[in-house]
């Protein structure tokens, strides 16, 4: 499948495309800060209209099957946010005065 016509690969219309495309960005900055301001704001939300898109069209072939259990251990939501804040809590020994650790190495 050609996405692209034909003519689009010829390398002097290319040429003309790019530079075209860059003398507008040039020319909008030329404009000032407000004008290039509103010409990124344009173009991001214009980018971010297709992901949008995708994403909505791909909630509908979300299969359920698909998915795993939430909490297959049976317990509380609550316990295991403990079980985790627990293991987090372990405190590890702090280094020996003399055994190096935390002193800066000399320069080379």
């Amino acid at each position: 499948m050609n996405l692209a016509p034909e003519r689009l690969y010829n390398k002097p219309v290319a040429l003309i495309l790019t530079l075209g495309a860059i003398w507008f960005v040039v020319l909008i900055n030329l404009r000032g800060v407000k004008a290039a301001g509103i010409f990124a704001e344009v173009t991001t939300y214009t980018k971010l209209v297709p992901f949008a898109a995708i994403a909505l069209v791909g909630l509908f072939y979300v299969r359920s099957e698909n998915l795993s259990e939430f909490n297959p251990s049976g317990e509380s939501l609550l316990d295991r946010v403990r079980g985790a804040r627990a293991a987090h809590d372990v405190r590890l020994p702090r280094p020996r005065v003399g055994d190096g650790a935390g002193r800066r190495r000399a320069r080379p």
